[in-house]
C-alpha cells in the first residue's frame, strides 16, 4: 500500500519536505493517511513530482527565466524576503483585505 512507501516523519515545517537520499519522501504515515482517497498519494511520493528547492534569489530568477519548469514545482524558501518583495507586492489586494 501507499503507507508502506513512507519514510520517517516530516520535520520540515512551513515548506515542502525534502527528498531523502533514497528518493522517498518524508511524509509521515499520518500525513499520507490524511490525503489518501482525496489526493493521489503516488503523486506526492513520486520523486519526479517533488519540488525543487532553491537557495538564492539568483538561482530562482535564473530558473524562472531560463529553466524548464513547466510541470515542476520550484520553491524559494523565504522568497519574498530574498527577492525584496513587500506584502503589497506579493499578495493581491482582494486577498489582503480578507
Amino acid at each position: 500500500s501507499a503507507l508502506d512507501l513512507v519514510a520517517s516523519p516530516c520535520s520540515w515545517v512551513g515548506c515542502f519536505p525534502p527528498m531523502s537520499s533514497t528518493g522517498r519522501s518524508y511524509y509521515s504515515r499520518d500525513e499520507v493517511a490524511m490525503v489518501q482517497g482525496v489526493w493521489p498519494v503516488e503523486l506526492l511520493q513520486d520523486p519526479r513530482r517533488q519540488p525543487r528547492v532553491l537557495n538564492t534569489a539568483g538561482e530562482f530568477v535564473k530558473e524562472l527565466l531560463l529553466g524548464d519548469h513547466v510541470e515542476d514545482f520550484v520553491v524559494l524558501p523565504r522568497g519574498t524576503e530574498l527577492l525584496d518583495l513587500s506584502f503589497q507586492d506579493s499578495i493581491p489586494e482582494d486577498v489582503r483585505q480578507c
